[in-house]
Order: C-alpha cells, then sequence, then structure tokens
C-alpha cells in the first residue's frame, strides 16, 4: 500500500494545474487526518531556499536546488505526524514595504490568498483552519524596519513587535482565538538581533491584552547551504528542536 502525495518544491510564483491521475491497481480511501494541523509562513527559511547546495556554491536554478519538502517547517511537520500548510515566498517580510520599488513581498497580504499570482482569497470558513501557526520573519524586515521604526519615533524592535501583535490578531480572527502562535527565529543568525527581541515584546503585548496563546522560540542557527541558508541536515536539527518544544508544550 503507497500514500502519494503531492508538493511544491519551490517558492516561484509559477506553478501546474493536476487535472487527473490515473493509477494501477485499486485506489483506497485517502489516509485520516492528523489530530494536529500546523501552518508555517515565512521567507526563503521557511521555503528551503537553497538547502540543497552547500554554503559558496551556486544556487540556481531554484527548481534544482531549493526543497521546500525539506525546510524546517515540513520536517517539523512530519516529526510530529502533523498535517501542515506552507506559506511562504524568498524575500519575505512581516512588515509592509512601502519604501522600495518593487516593494519586498509582505506574507501576512499573502496569507489571504488561495492563489496569489490570480489574487483569488482562501475560503476560513469553509476550510480546515490551524491548530498552531508558526511565523519566522525577520532576516529580510530589517532595512524596512529601521526607516519605518524612525518614521514612526519607535526603536526597530517595537515596530516590529507591533507588526507581530497585528498579525497575530488576524491570526486568531481567522483561525479562532484558540489558535497557538509560536513566533520563530535564529536559523539563519547566530546572534539576537531586533526581531528575537520585538518578538519576545509581542508576546508581552499579547498577554497585556489577556491573550496567552502566543510564545516565542529561539531556532538553532545553521548557514550551510546556499548563500548563507540552512542546509537540509542543519534545518532537521532545527525542526528536531521545534518539534520537541511543541510536544512538550501543545500535546
Amino acid at each position: 500500500v503507497h500514500s502519494i502525495g503531492f508538493y511544491k518544491q519551490q517558492a516561484s510564483g509559477s506553478g501546474i494545474t493536476i487535472n487527473s491521475v490515473k493509477v494501477n491497481g485499486k485506489v483506497l480511501p485517502a489516509d485520516e487526518l492528523s489530530d494536529l494541523f500546523i501552518e508555517f509562513v515565512g521567507d526563503s527559511i521557511t521555503a528551503g531556499a537553497s538547502n540543497l547546495v552547500k554554503f559558496g556554491e551556486e544556487a540556481n536554478p531554484p527548481e534544482r536546488t531549493s526543497d521546500a519538502f525539506n525546510s524546517y517547517s515540513t520536517q517539523t511537520a512530519r516529526i510530529l505526524g502533523a498535517d501542515w500548510s506552507n506559506i511562504a515566498v524568498s524575500g519575505g517580510t512581516l512588515v509592509k514595504d512601502t519604501i522600495n520599488t518593487p516593494a519586498k513581498t509582505c506574507l501576512p497580504e499573502e496569507y489571504v490568498k488561495n492563489n496569489r499570482v490570480e489574487n483569488v482569497a482562501w475560503d476560513f470558513q469553509n476550510n480546515r483552519t490551524a491548530d498552531i501557526v508558526v511565523v519566522n520573519f525577520g532576516v529580510n524586515d530589517s532595512s524596512v524596519v529601521k526607516v519605518l521604526a524612525a518614521e514612526a519615533g519607535q526603536t526597530n524592535e517595537e515596530f516590529f513587535a507591533d507588526r507581530a501583535v497585528e498579525f497575530a490578531h488576524y491570526l486568531m480572527e481567522v483561525n479562532g482565538e484558540d489558535v497557538q502562535i509560536i513566533f520563530a527565529h535564529g536559523l539563519m543568525t547566530t546572534n539576537r538581533i531586533y526581531a528575537d527581541d520585538g518578538y519576545e515584546l509581542a508576546v508581552e503585548k499579547l498577554k497585556a491584552e489577556g491573550f496567552n496563546n502566543a510564545c516565542y522560540f529561539r531556532l538553532p542557527a545553521n548557514r550551510d547551504g546556499g548563500g548563507g541558508h540552512p542546509s537540509v541536515p542543519g534545518a532537521r536539527i532545527a525542526a528536531e528542536a521545534l518539534a520537541e518544544f511543541i510536544n512538550e508544550n501543545y500535546r
């Protein structure tokens, strides 16, 4: 007996449409859904960018050098036996980019879509909602945060925290107030940066509002892949750490 799945390997906006699948043999009912559904929202780290090559090697073409099925996110889900959704775009940000042309992709805006190419909205009401959402941004936000935080008269950490809180509010709106939110960071940074402090501040702000369903998790750093991205083995180490954290706190 074989279970067959179709997974998008890299974060390009292009794709294919599968109209039918033919098999020789008997088709059995699909596997039962897991009792845990996790959504991962992030940038190239979550998309598994350049994880099939070593640091310093050419990371093109992306369809041959990137593997989202073996990013830290999808490996975490498989360790846990969870169902998952991976919503990720290389170069993506948490903060809306209003200073660059073209602007960086703001993932909170993409999260609401079923098809980002055709700008089709996702039907949250009639589809399965997440039990846990893992949010992982920070590396690509820095230049935008620096400018917009100064304009707002805030520190980088404060500005980033406010955007994280806004996204958390939306995640609770569409997934329900019981959804657990994990702000994760650290795979491409060996030292703490503004995003780490910003996520911790966001958790404090949410608790002050009466929401105790958010936390921060520092992922172990790994820059062994192309462009300083985590390699597949490095992503596995992070996945094992995150899976252990989820098992201890949410299972």
